[in-house]
């Protein structure tokens, strides 16, 4: 039996045995609540492998291999070193799920992915135990050293919000909406999210109640118990879906989506003129308003931009104290219309002197991505991409200020897609249809009674940790930070692939978060 230690930063695959971080040795850092996590890729085993993490209180994942069956999209123009990571289709460890200290093999192979809290060890310092691995009588004993660095990392200050749909879920669980169960797993799912630090949920729930005269009331009650639970949870923001939507990507006509009314005609605006006012009281009322932003309509284009900002300037009428967002790319006909600009990163990047002039209103910048970027190097979360791309697409926040991070899936199964089977789903936009990148729908998945994290889930928790070390060092000494954050990211198409050098740089970064007191 052999066996590698892995940076938790490199994908595992099933058909490969050399990795370019591969140790004897685990060897972590982290800070005093942080976690200090690595992979254990095993071959040459018998049909079971166990585990035993001796010295530590430790998470413990067996990883389980999912199939990327295409690199839909990509142009393969632009294939170079880093892009796509593989060719497929191929299988690659993706899903961690929850282990009891044994794994079956397949074919002599596992892996398995360690996490050891450091909040459990009582402060910074050097700690050692070991780690051993058993198969048919062979043991490997694996030393394990875990450097505590002496700050905490900061609480999380960047808004992410990520869409989560339980219903695309909750089939794979066998539950009936309104159970006890069914409510169970899916608080285990948010959970989840918070465990990554995401601190902002899409939210719905609002029932349009037509009254005898032709006015209109509004039943904010869903709305309401849904973001008690959240705040409980401990998500402190709200994303609520957007006043309007589109049928066609040609029309220039946007449809309110509580009614199905154009937005501009007199029926429209007269709903309008009476949902906004009643949002934003009952807002005001529960002490919310810094909490919810209000979307216009989802991703505005050349067809319909005029609309959109005349939807923005009627919502800003009524409301001016609540936030208008929503994802875009660049078009000079929306100036004025958004107080939150949330560009692809790409968009940002090829446009950043616009966006950036935004700010001089009071206007935030944050950045998402979907099923694009996909080329030219550009960061994006896919299965087919190197993972520490997750990981990096935080730097980018850090790089250029950008206040928040979007994505439209965390949980958003299609219809026909089986997230075990299948990563690349077909997708229906209103009147576009598309064939998805791999794990564009899903950072979790469905287990056995509840949900299993995946590895991109994870970096993208690394990464929103290596992002509020980063401000804050930056908060003390902007030179300094700027000049850890380029050492490895340059801009979201130029970022450092070489592991080992990347680990140098974080490395670096903790010293200088311990040494500034970073808390």
């Amino acid at each position: 039996m052999k066996y590698h230690v892995v940076d938790s930063s490199e994908w595992l695959y099933p058909d490969k045995t050399d990795y370019e971080t591969s140790s004897t040795y685990f060897n972590r850092f982290c800070a005093k609540n942080g976690k200090a996590c690595a992979h254990i890729f095993v071959h040459g085993a018998g049909e079971e492998v166990s585990i035993k993490v001796n010295g530590f209180e430790a998470e413990i994942y067996e990883e389980i291999d999912v199939p990327v069956e295409s690199n839909i999209g990509f142009d393969q123009n632009n294939r170079n070193k880093f892009f796509p990571s593989r060719i497929a289709p191929f299988r690659v460890y993706d899903v961690l799920k929850p282990c009891d200290g044994k794994a079956k093999t397949k074919n002599g192979i596992c892996a398995f992915y360690v996490c050891i809290n450091a909040e459990n060890l009582g402060g910074a310092g050097v700690f050692e135990g070991n780690i051993v691995l058993e198969s048919d009588g062979d043991e490997k004993k694996v030393f394990a050293t875990v450097k505590v660095f002496d700050f905490t990392l900061p609480k999380e200050s960047l808004k992410v919000v990520m869409g989560f749909v339980f219903g695309t879920a909750s089939r794979f669980h066998n539950v009936s909406v309104g159970s006890a169960e069914y409510d169970r797993i899916r608080i285990e799912y948010l959970k989840m999210l918070r465990r990554m630090r995401q601190n902002m949920l899409y939210m719905g729930g609002v029932k349009v109640i037509k009254k005898d005269d032709g006015k209109y009331d509004f039943d904010f009650s869903v709305l309401e118990q849904r973001t008690k639970e959240a705040l409980d949870l401990g998500f402190e923001y709200f994303a609520m879906e957007g006043v309007g939507f589109r049928r066609s990507w040609k029309a220039s006509t946007i449809r309110i989506c509580l009614t199905d009314m154009d937005a501009m005609s007199p029926e429209g605006k007269d709903f309008l003129s009476q949902y906004i006012p009643a949002f934003r009281d009952y807002l005001k009322e529960k002490g919310w308003l810094d909490r919810f932003y209000l979307g216009v309509a989802d991703e505005p284009n050349d067809a319909n931009a005029l609309e959109f900002k005349e939807l923005a300037n009627i919502i800003r009428s009524y409301a001016p104290e609540i936030k208008l967002y929503d994802a875009l790319s660049y078009n000079d006909k929306l100036h004025g219309a958004l107080d939150v600009w949330i560009p692809l990163n790409k968009s940002y990047q090829e446009n950043k002197a616009q966006f950036d002039s935004y700010r001089e209103n009071g206007s935030e910048i944050w950045q998402y991505v979907c099923c694009g970027p996909r080329a030219d190097n550009y960061m994006n979360r896919f299965m087919d991409y190197q993972l520490i791309c997750s990981r990096y697409q935080f730097w980018g926040n850090y790089k250029y200020d950008l206040t928040g991070y979007l994505h439209w899936a965390a949980v958003c199964y299609q219809p026909d897609q089986d997230p075990w089977v299948q990563s690349c789903p077909h997708h229906v936009n209103a009147d576009s249809e598309t064939t998805l990148p791999a794990g564009d729908t899903h950072l979790i998945y469905p287990g056995d009674g509840q949900p299993y994290m995946s590895m991109r889930l994870e970096l993208h928790r690394e990464g929103l940790e290596d992002y509020e070390i980063l401000k804050y060092i930056g908060s003390k000494n902007k030179e300094k930070a700027d000049g850890l954050c380029n050492r490895c990211f340059k801009s979201f198409n130029k970022v450092e692939y070489d592991m080992n050098k990347f680990r140098q740089g974080l490395l670096e970064l903790y010293k200088t978060a311990e040494q500034m007191g970073v808390n």
